[in-house]
């Protein structure tokens, strides 16, 4: 499996602080083959100190990497080629743990804030590929594309506007000049109910693209579309520079958030 993986973070044309947070992660198994682990948070806007939240769970799942994911990759069974019932059985262990993370740390992002007085919370989302198989864990409104043939987007947005968008009460039109766009149902800190969506897939040649709000409220689809495959075809500096470029057009646009984005090239 040959990867490749860009990324681009910036605090934007207004915000004094970028609260978004990125990981990028990637081990290889004793069989040689690769595993990537991308995550992108975005600290909550609206909310004091949403860089912490973000930060605090980026350090979390950066540990949980390092040195909790190679005891579930010990097994013989698991280091050698996996079969396909034995490989849906780890990829759902990986799953369960990552849920168990995001729960716990739900509380300790709250207790932090009672502590301190303050409200903070993030967004979360993240991209576990091994062998042929991926999945992608959600909470809030940052987002993943898959770009195989096609363009789509893998999450469904944990927000005020889509879940109206959902329930016919609002065109996406609408919901893209809501000045309620950026109301979350449920974000990792500041939630008594947290509900993460999970989606995955078998994978032989895909791109994907984890960005945060402040990435894609500006775009659509085609123009991403593009985007990816021409970093795609890119060297890694090459593609950093076209993903600079494009978020300094976001800014020309008016997009007043923190801008993030990774993209992982899978083949």
């Amino acid at each position: 499996m040959n990867i490749k993986i860009n990324y681009v973070t910036d605090k934007g044309i207004t915000k004094d602080i970028n609260q978004d947070a990125l990981l990028i992660k990637t081990a290889h198994t004793k069989q040689n083959e690769r595993i990537v682990f991308a995550v992108l948070c975005d600290g909550m806007g609206g909310l004091e100190r949403g860089e912490v939240a973000s930060g605090m769970l980026v350090n979390r799942l950066s540990a949980w990497f390092d040195n909790e994911l190679p005891l579930i990759l010990t097994d013989e069974n698991i280091t050698q080629r996996l079969d396909r019932k034995k490989e849906v059985d780890i990829l759902d262990l990986i799953k369960k743990k990552l849920y168990v993370i995001a729960m716990e740390m739900n509380y300790r992002i709250e207790d932090f804030g009672k502590e301190k007085n303050t409200s903070l919370g993030t967004t979360i989302i993240c991209l576990f590929v091994m062998q042929n198989k991926y999945f992608v864990m959600n909470v809030g409104d940052s987002r993943v594309y898959i770009n195989e043939k096609k363009i789509r987007q893998i999450t469904h947005d944990h927000s005020y506007v889509q879940r109206e968008v959902d329930l016919g009460h609002m065109t996406e039109k609408e919901a893209m000049e809501s000045p309620q766009r950026s109301m979350l149902l449920q974000c990792i800190g500041a939630s008594e109910t947290l509900s993460p969506d999970f989606f995955g897939g078998e994978i032989k040649k895909a791109s994907f693209l984890l960005c945060s709000d402040g990435f894609w409220r500006q775009t659509n689809p085609n123009e991403l579309k593009k985007l990816i495959e021409n970093a795609s075809t890119m060297n890694e500096a090459d593609a950093n520079i076209v993903l600079s470029h494009f978020v300094r057009e976001l800014e020309k646009r008016g997009e007043s958030d923190n801008i993030s984005a990774i993209l992982v090239h899978v083949e």
